[in-house]
């Protein structure tokens, strides 16, 4: 199918079927930034209650590479994984981690 074909295609579900015209929008937007299950169920766990957080700390305290770590951060952060509220609650983890290690 060329790309006109598939615009076309778009517009006329669009039209007749919003509701699964922003699924598919949706499909291929996290296509498009690579997002697998994993980060799905990532996605699905809680901001404001810290969760999302608190997984993701445990995940990068696994990683014994400071690379892979950094690595792992920035891929997170272009999939939008870690927001800027889940920034500062890792921020906040990763200090009084420290803190905690230096007593």
């Amino acid at each position: 199918m060329s790309p006109e074909e598939r615009v076309e295609h778009l517009i006329e579900l669009q039209q007749n079927n919003p509701p699964l015209f922003e699924r598919v929008q949706s499909e291929l937007t996290k296509m498009g930034k690579g997002i697998t299950e994993v980060d799905e169920q990532i996605l699905d766990l809680g901001i404001d209650n810290g969760d999302r957080a608190r997984f993701l700390y445990q995940e990068l305290y696994d990683i014994n590479n400071p690379e892979e770590r950094a690595a792992k951060w920035i891929e997170w952060q272009q999939k939008q994984i870690i927001t800027p509220k889940v920034q500062q609650q890792l921020i906040f983890l990763l200090q009084h981690a420290q803190q905690a290690r230096q007593q």
